[in-house]
């Protein structure tokens, strides 16, 4: 039996992880049996979650583990599809899992209610003397997260514009050329 590597619960969703969702829901679309445990990143090959073990075989990222899937129990998730709209499928993965990233990792990060609900419970478990000087010095500024968004973007099709309400926190999927 497939045992999945994940965050687990929290901020109200049953799993934090939009990456770890996908492998789950992967899973259950193919029909194969696995049991879900939690870990950190640290425990996994590359890093990061989540990962499999599938016999003696531990592979990590989601969409090494899709392929996996497909290869070892020949379930093709893409089966009714055309090649045209199995290219499409491929690019829309790709631009949502690298490039729209950094709008949830804005809405997680930036948005202070957002953060209030989810990521600031990172530290419940903190020092009560040091908890809020933590979460203070892990919420990202609108100004912070688009500076890094921005570095990364400047190599890929996402441009980040500004937006009327505070000039520094619109992403937006405009196409530079090359």
């Amino acid at each position: 039996m497939i045992t999945l590597y994940g965050f687990g619960a929290g901020f109200g969703l049953p799993e934090i992880s939009p990456f770890v969702t996908k492998t789950e829901l992967q899973l259950k679309m193919a029909g194969i049996a696995y049991r879900k445990e939690r870990a950190k990143p640290p425990a996994s090959p590359k890093g990061q979650l989540p990962y499999i073990v599938d016999d003696a075989e531990t592979i990590a990222d989601s969409t090494f583990i899709r392929a996996h899937l497909e290869a070892k129990y020949g379930f093709d998730f893409d089966a009714p599809l055309s090649l045209q709209a199995r290219a499409q499928a491929w690019a829309f993965e790709r631009m949502l899992e690298h490039h729209v990233y950094w709008a949830l990792v804005g809405a997680r990060w930036v948005d202070g209610d957002n953060f209030a609900k989810g990521p600031s419970h990172f530290f419940d478990s903190a020092p009560m003397h040091l908890r809020e000087k933590m979460r203070e010095d892990a919420q990202f500024s609108p100004r912070t997260i688009c500076s890094a968004a921005s570095a990364v973007t400047r190599r890929m099709t996402i441009s980040i514009l500004p937006c009327a309400r505070c000039s520094h926190c619109r992403f937006s999927l405009a196409t530079r050329r090359s």
